[in-house]
């Protein structure tokens, strides 16, 4: 899927299978990824 940010949560449906791979559709995308910005902070 293209476009889709690491950390999604989709659901997909499995179209054919073999012991080491999968192939199948996008059907939907659940969750994008909530990032945060984060700040570092140096303790003196």
């Amino acid at each position: 899927a293209q476009g889709l940010p690491t950390g999604s949560t989709a659901t997909a449906r499995i179209t054919a299978a073999a012991p080491h791979h999968l192939t199948g559709e996008l059907v939907e995308v659940v969750d994008r990824p909530h990032r945060r910005t984060r700040i570092p902070v140096a303790a003196v």
